[in-house]
């Protein structure tokens, strides 16, 4: 078993991914000092237009197999669900979505 991605996310300024990509922060996406579980930050994002991407990787072909995604998650208000993790391909978006209902 291998580690593909670690992002803490908790640093003071902006993030760097192990894989040597540099997070690009979109929207109202931000490192903020209000709310952390490690470190001095955590991500926020405000659900609607705040999002984080990284460079394209074949490191995201997850294939058919199983696989793991490990996150701490906070929500601000009750959600149906939340959208962790995505790519886009030629076949459109697949996401990795968490029900919380």
């Amino acid at each position: 078993m291998s580690c593909v991605l670690l992002a803490h996310l908790d640093g003071a300024t902006s993030e760097t991914a192990e894989i040597g990509g540099i997070f690009t922060f979109a929207g109202t996406a931000q490192l903020d000092t209000a709310q952390y579980k490690f470190g001095v930050s955590s991500l926020l994002l405000d659900g609607n237009s705040g999002y984080i991407t990284l460079p394209d990787s074949a490191d995201w072909n997850l294939g058919s197999g199983d696989f793991t995604l490990d996150l701490w998650a906070r929500w601000a208000t009750a959600a149906d669900w939340g959208a962790y993790s995505g790519q886009f391909s030629s076949l459109g978006w697949v996401k990795v979505k968490v029900s919380v209902a």
